[in-house]
């Protein structure tokens, strides 16, 4: 019974450790295992790269809209238009603080365009801050700004405003 048993271990696993009549290697299976498992690896790094540049186009949408509705407009009925979008894309707190109802906002802000147009040119945004111009007769040409806000579940948190001083005068690459 012995030889039968060695018989037939020899005809179940031969050197290429194949199982079965039908010759299927514990090494070819690794190796299918080791590919899809590659395969599955690469596609979740390809939907997480979209996902993700996704996520930094909407940031940077939300930053270019958020700076135009504070200050592209052509009326202070607008204005008030604009404060109502603006409510939407913003948490409460962070719209609180911008708001023309705040009284700190409206004079230091949207009381010095005496309702004159307003016109936003952004030199550069990203998903963390928008730099700009502001076309105002009020608002002299070559000044600049920037906006630095956060995003936190698909709306403004955190807004910080700040106007940009060159202190290198005469150099080309600079805004």
């Amino acid at each position: 019974m012995l030889k039968n048993e060695e018989e037939f271990i020899e005809e179940e696993y031969d050197d290429n450790f194949s199982v079965g009549s039908k010759g299927v290697s514990i090494m070819s299976v690794v190796w299918v295992v080791l590919r899809v498992l590659i395969f599955v690896a690469a596609l979740i790094s390809i939907m997480v790269f979209f996902l993700s540049s996704a996520s930094v186009s909407l940031k940077r949408s939300l930053g270019i809209e958020a700076v135009t509705l504070m200050y592209d407009f052509d009326s202070l009925d607008e204005v008030r238009e604009n404060q109502k979008r603006l409510a939407q894309i913003m948490d409460e707190d962070t719209y609180a603080g911008l708001t023309i109802d705040n009284e700190n906002r409206q004079l230091y802000t949207y009381v010095r365009y005496y309702g004159n147009k307003s016109i936003i040119n952004v030199v550069e945004a990203t998903d963390q801050y928008v730099l700009y111009r502001i076309e105002s007769d009020c608002v002299e040409p070559d000044r600049l700004f920037i906006m630095i806000f956060e995003v936190s579940h698909g709306r403004i948190s955190k807004i910080k405003e700040c106007e940009c001083l060159d202190f290198i005068e005469d150099v080309d690459y600079l805004y």
